[in-house]
């Protein structure tokens, strides 16, 4: 029993000298808790800068992504801008060319009025020039005035309208007239105004009462626009003169 308690008492002794020993060093334990602690820190140590490194790169690209597309919408901007430009300038170029045209269909429209106005002034000189003509050649071979009483000769219509021809055709008409008198009348001549123009008349002595016609034949050929042929009937009555008209227009020759 002695020798019992003197083997553990060295035991125990022998215990207490390590651990004092182990003390003395200064080194702390580690436990294994602690160092699985350590190797999972150091292994998360890379794993955080590789995500910080790809978050940096996913920022650029987006901020170069962003550019890109600003970039792009300003370009599609300017080319909408230079082509509503170009539609402007056309449109205005396009309007201008429609003033232009209006403008020469204006001018020749007057042109053309002015030149139908000097040809109907022309053709009004011309008529009045051979009116006075004839009614000087008229005076020449009026009869002289016989003593009362007077025949006279009254006619249905002293002017007709033919309306429009075409250049190249003949018109023909009947003035009729009676003796509206109690002695015969005589129709000494009946003169045209133009060469265009021919006439016939009864030679006889109209009787009182007795009905006629003056025959008139207007030829269009070479006439064109407004016609106003007319005729002067001579006779021994009173009035001695009497004017026959006719009033009409010449179209353009048929092809």
């Amino acid at each position: 029993m002695y020798r019992l308690s003197i083997y553990l008492t060295t035991i125990l002794l022998v215990v207490n000298l390590i651990s004092c020993q182990s003390d003395g060093t200064g080194e702390p334990e580690v436990t294994v808790d602690q160092s699985k602690t350590s190797k999972t820190k150091v292994a998360e140590g890379p794993i955080e800068l590789s995500s910080t490194k790809e978050a940096i790169e996913n920022k650029q690209e987006a901020i170069l992504i962003k550019e890109k597309q600003e970039k792009l919408a300003k370009l599609k901007a300017q080319k909408e801008e230079l082509d509503a430009k170009r539609l402007e300038t056309e449109r205005i170029e396009e309007e201008k060319k429609v003033k232009e045209r209006a403008a020469r269909r204006k001018r020749a429209k007057i042109r053309e009025e002015k030149r139908l106005a000097e040809e109907e002034n022309q053709r009004r000189l011309a008529s009045q020039s051979t009116s006075s003509q004839i009614v000087e050649e008229f005076e020449e071979i009026i009869p002289e005035e016989p003593a009362e009483p007077q025949g006279k000769l009254q006619f249905v219509s002293r002017s007709h309208d033919f309306g429009k021809i075409m250049e190249g055709d003949t018109f023909e008409h009947e003035f009729k007239f009676y003796n509206a008198s109690q002695i015969p009348v005589v129709i000494s001549n009946v003169k045209a105004s133009c060469g265009c123009t021919k006439t016939t008349y009864p030679k006889e002595p109209i009787l009182p009462g007795e009905n006629g016609t003056i025959g008139v034949t207007f030829d269009s050929k070479g006439k064109l626009g407004r016609q106003k042929p007319f005729m002067s009937v001579v006779t021994n009555g009173n009035p001695s003169i009497y004017s026959l008209y006719m009033d009409g227009t010449v179209d353009t020759k048929r092809e």
